[in-house]
């Protein structure tokens, strides 16, 4: 049994050097961040450990997707790419440590979202629901 540690940063609050020595001890990262700013890029690429996993389930624009793919191609720094966002799927990624998802991660837990939502309409306009 192999034990990991488990880190987060919150690029929202953690200071800088958090996030340096965050990059430089993972072996996996997940990206799980709103909008659509570049959180992972060649900056942080160079900082993580050889063989490195990432995994982004926020959007496309979140990490350096042509960089990813170009590293996978020559089978240098990066193990690995999972991600739940749209991209182009047409291209050959059969040879590459790549799982694609169009976005629908959190399909199952959508009719659940959707009931609370409107639950949450309700109870706002004074609505009693079961």
């Amino acid at each position: 049994l192999v034990k990991y540690d488990t880190l987060g940063y919150d690029v929202a609050g953690s200071p800088k050097e958090v996030r340096t020595r965050l990059l430089k001890r993972s072996n996996i990262i997940f990206v799980c961040v709103s909008g659509n700013k570049k959180v992972i890029g060649k900056r942080e690429i160079g900082m993580v450990p050889d063989g490195t996993y990432i995994i982004n389930v926020a959007r496309k624009g979140c990490v350096d997707y042509p960089y990813i793919l170009d590293l996978l191609h020559r089978n240098v720094k990066i193990a690995g790419y999972a991600s739940d966002v749209d991209v182009d799927i047409n291209l050959d990624l059969s040879e590459l440590n790549i799982i694609h998802t169009p976005h629908i991660a959190s399909a199952p837990a959508k009719k659940v979202m959707e009931e609370q939502a409107i639950r949450n309409l309700f109870n706002g306009l004074g609505i009693e629901v079961d």
